[in-house]
């Protein structure tokens, strides 16, 4: 039977033997204790990283990506990406910028992005969910979900 999504979500609290992850830190998380912390440093939150193949054969439709961000200091955003790539070669990139309001400052707001992808991704392509800190201002991720799209 065809399924119509799945669905992968990371709260970074069970993480088994990824604690020497450098962007993972323990305070006061979204929901919990630990969090990915982003810089100029570490620009890349935790990232989600699967082939083709290992999300299964059928066609995908597409992705929606959510992450929990708390930026940290005026003038700082992030950017929510999805890459399907192949031998370095990308086949979909899509990317969109977050830049919160000032009231919106060290508080955690949830952001959503939404990627279409062509028929016919091959089956040895890499999807690739994450983000990307391109500022260089301290912002933290925590609870992302991803839900694929059949």
């Amino acid at each position: 039977k065809p399924v119509n999504e799945m669905v992968f979500k990371n709260d970074f609290e069970d993480l088994g033997n990824w604690y020497e992850v450098p962007t993972l830190q323990i305070g006061e998380g979204h929901s919990g204790f630990h969090y990915s912390a982003t810089d100029s440093v570490n620009p890349y939150s935790i990232t989600f990283s699967r082939t083709i193949l290992e999300l299964g054969t059928q066609q995908m439709n597409g992705v929606e990506y959510t992450a929990w961000v708390r930026v940290l200091e005026a003038s700082g955003f992030v950017n929510l990406v999805c890459s399907v790539e192949k031998d370095g070669k990308q086949s979909v990139y899509c990317s969109r910028d977050f830049r919160p309001s000032p009231n919106e400052l060290g508080r955690w707001i949830q952001y959503r992005l939404h990627c279409d992808f062509p028929p016919g991704l091959d089956l040895d392509s890499r999807v690739k969910l994450y983000v990307y800190n391109s500022c260089g201002k301290s912002a933290d991720v925590d609870d992302v979900a991803i839900r694929f799209i059949y």
